[in-house]
Formats: C-alpha cells, structure tokens, sequence
C-alpha cells in the first residue's frame, strides 16, 4: 500500500506495473483501514500510524473524486449538445453486437477508439453512419483507427499527429460558440518492460496539444486517455484548468476498463476513459454503458456550452 501511494507522492511512472496500483487507489489503499484499526486495537502504535497516514492519503486523493462540484449558475440556460465515447477494441469478436448498441446511440458527437475498416463497414451497413453529416476519422495503424462523427455544424476538421497516434479533431458550432472536440488515445503502457518511453512521450505531446488548442478557445477532449487522474500526466492536466466530466458530477472513482484475459473477475478495476473539458464548457449529465465484446466502458455526457 505505501509503494502505490509514495510513487503518487513523487510523480513516478515506472516501474511501469506501478501505473496499475496508482490506478487503483480506492481498492488498493482500502485495507488501510482494517489494519490500521487492529493496529490501534493491538497497541501496534508505528503500524497504526502508518496505516493512518495511508488513509489520510486516500481520502485527499478519492473524495474531490467521489464528490459533486455541482453545474455553474449559468450552465441552466446555456446551449448544450450530448457526446458518446467508446473504445470498440480492435479485435472484437461480437462486431456485429456492437454496430447494434451503436444503433442505439442517439448522441450529438461519437467518438470512437480502434475502429478498424471491419467494424466501420458494419456500421455502414447498419445505417449508423449515415445519420451524421460529419464522419472524420484517422486511417488505422495497428490497433489505433480513431474517428468522430457529428450532426452538429461542422466549422472545421482535420486529423493531426498527437505522439506516435493521428486522431480527429472538429470544430463545432454550439449556440454561438465555436467548439473544438479532440480524440484522446495516447499509447498504454507496456506492462512487462521496466519504463515506457512511448507511454511518456504520447502523455507528454496530449498535455502540450491540449494546452495549446485551449489557448484557442471551448475545448472537449474525450476517449481512452490510457492514464488515470492519480498518474502524473493526467494530474498535469487537471492542474492546467481541464475538468474531468466523471469527477465534476462526482462519479470519478466509477471504473472503465478491466483486461479482458482475467475473464470479468475483479470486475473493471480503473478508469481510462474520460471526458477533459476547459472553462466554458461544463457537465451535466454522465452516464456509462455497454459496449458488447471491449474491455471498455463507453459513456455519453451531456455538455453546457457557455
């Protein structure tokens, strides 16, 4: 349990495996407090202490998470429009599961993580493509095929290099405000080598092109960030203005994704997948859903525009 939290203290991202413990901090640190109360009970002052601080510790970290900041006065009257995120996973062998929830989406923007030429042709097929009139999407490479659609009016879009992954990125207009909306997917990290310098590298370019597109104006970053808001990247951007969506409506400790070779046990065990807004642009509603076959938990968030 110390390791965990020390390695959060400090900033550390390697050993890599460490990444999934700071990730987990609500479920790793919690049975701090069973032994730090038979510690006490037992007159082991120096574990007891230890456990204490252990549990100061996650509370600092888990209840700005756990707790609703609650909607700005004026997020009541503001134009707002409705965004759906999911990781499809490459290899998905209930393809065609998936193109029918999809036909139950009815948001505004989709965005959506490794779509590969299969899984698009499905929902070709099925009539979901054709209900948005803007569809931008980043030829896949490897396991990352990234794409977002919308029905909103479309300003402008392009795909851009963010780290080692192309992803969409639109403009929007909400009201009459212009909005840019960036898909997030940087690479996860390798859990059998000791560091990862693609992991740094693709947090490191997310953070310097989600400061500077918000230097221009509304920004909506969503997707599977592969980072979690107690690892240094993601606590970078919440530090420079950007509201997590899960934390602002105080579901934060809500988990999204769970490797799919434990077979479901543990159920999910961390939250990868986010919505990153800036000042202006705020959420008012969030909800998770099923996606048949990831190991991903999709979510639709509904956004104020002010």
């Amino acid at each position: 349990m110390a390791v965990p939290a020390a390695s959060i203290l400090l900033g550390l991202t390697s050993p890599t495996p460490i990444l999934a413990l700071q990730g987990m901090v609500p479920i790793v640190l919690a049975p701090a407090w069973v032994i730090g109360a038979v510690a006490f009970r037992r007159r082991r002052w120096i574990v007891g202490a230890v456990c204490g601080v252990l549990v100061i510790a996650q509370l600092w970290w888990i209840v700005p998470a756990a707790t609703a900041d609650g909607p700005p006065a004026w997020a009541s009257g503001a134009p707002h429009f409705t965004l759906y995120s999911g990781n499809v996973r490459y290899d998905n062998d209930r393809k065609g599961d998936v193109a029918a929830e999809l036909m139950g989406v009815h948001a505004e923007v989709v965005v959506l993580n490794e779509m590969m030429p299969d899984q698009r042709e499905l929902l070709e097929r099925a009539g979901f493509m054709q209900r948005y009139s803007t569809v931008v999407a980043s030829d896949p490479s490897g396991t990352f095929g990234e794409m977002i659609l919308t029905s909103l009016p479309v300003l402008d879009h392009r795909v851009i290099a963010v780290g080692s992954v192309r992803v969409p990125e639109i403009t929007v207009r909400v009201g009459t405000r212009r909005v840019r909306i960036l898909v997030a997917h940087p690479r996860s990290p390798e859990a059998a080598s000791w560091s990862d310098p693609r992991w740094e590298r693709d947090q490191a370019a997310l953070h310097r092109v989600a400061v500077s597109e918000a230097m221009r104006g509304p920004l909506v970053i969503a997707g599977d960030f592969n980072a979690t808001r107690w690892q240094r990247p993601f606590d970078d951007l919440l530090d420079d203005g950007f509201s997590d969506a899960h934390d602002v409506l105080g579901d934060g400790l809500s988990r999204s994704w769970g490797p799919l070779e434990l077979g479901g046990f543990g159920g999910k065990l961390i939250r990868l997948d986010h919505c990153l807004t800036t000042p202006g642009v705020t959420a008012t509603e969030i909800g998770d859903l099923d996606l048949p076959g990831s190991d991903h938990v999709p979510f639709q968030v509904t956004l104020a525009v002010r």
